[in-house]
């Protein structure tokens, strides 16, 4: 707005709010009681006020005030003035709605000034600025609510485009047996938005049934045998008389070997003494180291035939007593070249 033309504006608003103080002394009607003067002139300061705070784009602090005093008097300039600072601010579709009541309130009022302002096409241009917001339910969703805001958003107004001001909103819905939905969105100026609302079913838990228990099978009880009958000892894996028997022909055959592993060892060691004899026979030094392989072999020897004198007395032992089974079981014949060793009872 021009200087001259918000000027000129001005002076009408203040006549506007001052026409109260002529009907003051005229009865009324209304169910709010008319201003006071001195409302009136407060009204008419803060408006001057608001008037400059519009001048240095101080717009809410020029709203602020417009809303002080609307509180007193809402004509169809402060209407306008109103939707101007809103515009201002970014509320696109705020000052929409209150440009159109301004222009309504012109037209009631004869307020020329206000309805050259809001001539076509500056609501149409206006209009074609403000986002709009469609949100779509479920048709099942059966007792959904909607708010907007943090305000209801009527079932009425669904899947219908809402103006709104640019910026963030927030959109939450619900409904028995349903998942919640919340969603925030950001809006800007000239965009179309549909919001498709998820409401999914609440995912219940499924009772699986157990499966049915499979029988146990049983094995019958053996019976017991009659009581004339006497029970039988489990046979023996081997007789216990044969047991001596064994271990006789065991110390016989050992005794036979030792005697022959003896009579061996013997004749080695002859050997070994006909051998060194004809070494040392050639040698000038000592021989005595010839003697320790004949020395060696005939003490074999005779281990050799001490062990066997040993293995036949127990067999003859054995043969003579075989009711000796358990003693005999334990002998044990250890034979070196130096001793024989024999361990045992019989």
């Amino acid at each position: 707005m021009r200087p001259t033309r918000r000027a000129a504006f001005f002076v009408a608003t203040s006549l506007a709010l001052a026409a109260p103080l002529a009907r003051a002394a005229e009865p009324t009607h209304a169910a709010t009681p008319a201003p006071m003067p001195a409302q009136i002139q407060a009204a008419r300061d803060l408006f001057a006020s608001a008037t400059k705070d519009e001048e240095a784009q101080r717009w809410a602090d020029a709203l602020d005030k417009l809303h002080r005093v609307a509180d007193v008097k809402l004509t169809a300039s402060v209407r306008y003035h109103t939707a101007f600072c809103e515009e201002k601010l970014g509320q696109s579709a705020t000052a929409l709605a209150h440009y159109t009541e301004a222009r309504d309130a012109a037209e009631r009022e004869h307020n020329k000034d206000v309805l050259e302002l809001l001539k076509p096409p500056f609501l149409a241009d206006l209009r074609a600025r403000v986002p709009t917001l469609t949100i779509e339910v479920p048709p099942d969703a059966t007792g959904a609510e909607v708010t907007l805001d943090g305000q209801p958003h009527p079932q009425g107004s669904w899947s219908t485009a809402v103006p709104l001001d640019p910026g963030t909103h927030r959109i939450e819905a619900h409904a028995p047996d349903r998942e919640p939905f919340a969603r925030e969105l950001t809006l800007h100026e000239r965009e179309v938005t549909v919001l498709d609302v998820s409401l999914p079913p609440i995912a219940r838990p499924v009772m699986v049934a157990p499966p049915p228990a499979s029988p146990v099978a049983t094995k019958p009880a053996t019976p017991p045998p009659p009581a004339d009958v006497e029970a039988s000892p489990p046979p023996t894996s081997e007789p216990s008389s044969r047991r001596p028997i064994a271990a006789a022909v065991g110390m016989t055959v050992g005794a036979v070997l030792l005697a022959g592993g003896g009579v061996g060892a013997f004749v080695i060691a002859g050997n070994a003494q006909s051998s060194g004899a004809a070494t040392c026979a050639t040698r000038t030094t000592s021989c005595d180291d010839l003697k320790t392989p004949v020395r060696t072999w005939d003490a074999v020897a005779l281990g050799a035939w001490i062990g066997a004198a040993a293995l036949a007395t127990t067999a003859i032992v054995l043969w003579a007593s075989p009711s000796k089974a358990q003693s005999a079981g334990e002998v044990h014949v250890t034979a070196t070249a130096s001793q024989l060793r024999l361990e045992g009872t019989f």
